[in-house]
């Protein structure tokens, strides 16, 4: 069974739709959702055009805005709160010996935060390291989109050295490299509503050719790609011949 902790990057819907679009409930709103066939082409609360990283990987704990440590800049369970939620469902016997056996825990964090420890009953654990956030439409936008910002790829390079650093040792660990299979594909290959109601974007009508869905977040097809290059060294991991 596959325990899912983290942001928006492995959000599936668990953070509830509002009435009206906000930065943090967009996703529940068109154009997002727009590929995903799996539910008939409407917004699920994930920040896609479609699928996010955990469809292709459940109980699913993570919701967008969600941090390491408790902030109380947002409403989102930190992600020692989704770590808790899970022990309590472990100790009431939802989740029970079975279900953890073989286990796994996808551990996503987006860049936009910091790890600070991992302790959980899982078999085994995949942690994301930080994507190439210099390479985020947010800001490659000053350059119209020509070249990511080395300056602030150097953050993801310092960040991914010590969450390696951190991590190396333990063997029920795999670090995901989010930051290489993001890169590589970067390499080879809107906004929301005024006051008038207007829409500030435009929806490409071929996502499936584009990595990125938003300023932030991978297409599906962007999802897809990611996961097929780190299948591999999953199946490694866990002893899965392929």
């Amino acid at each position: 069974m596959l325990f899912v902790f983290g942001d928006a990057f492995v959000d599936a819907g668990n953070r509830p739709p509002t009435t009206q679009s906000t930065s943090r409930s967009r996703s529940w709103f068109y154009p997002y959702g727009i590929s995903d066939s799996t539910h008939h082409m409407n917004a699920t609360g994930r920040f896609s055009d479609g699928l996010v990283q955990s469809d292709y990987v459940g109980v699913n704990f993570a919701m967008s805005g969600s941090g390491v440590a408790p902030s109380s800049a947002t409403d989102s369970p930190s992600l020692s709160r989704q770590i808790d939620q899970f022990r309590m469902l472990v100790r009431h016997g939802i989740i029970d010996d079975d279900d953890l056996d073989d286990s796994v825990a996808l551990i996503s964090i987006s860049g936009n935060h910091d790890y600070s420890g991992i302790n959980m009953a899982a078999s085994e654990d995949h942690v994301n390291s930080a994507p190439p956030i210099g390479c985020q439409p947010y800001n490659t936008r000053l350059n119209n989109y020509a070249q990511c910002d080395s300056q602030i790829n150097r953050v993801t390079i310092i960040h991914n050295a010590a969450l390696k650093k951190r991590l190396d040792g333990l063997e029920d660990v795999l670090l995901l490299d989010l930051d290489s299979a993001f890169t590589d594909l970067v390499q080879s290959k809107g906004g929301q509503e005024d006051a008038q109601g207007r829409a500030m974007y435009s929806v490409c009508p071929n996502p499936q050719d584009y990595f990125y869905w938003d300023n932030v977040y991978p297409t599906q097809a962007g999802w897809e790609a990611v996961m097929n290059r780190l299948q591999g060294p999953i199946m490694d991991f866990l002893g899965i011949v392929y």
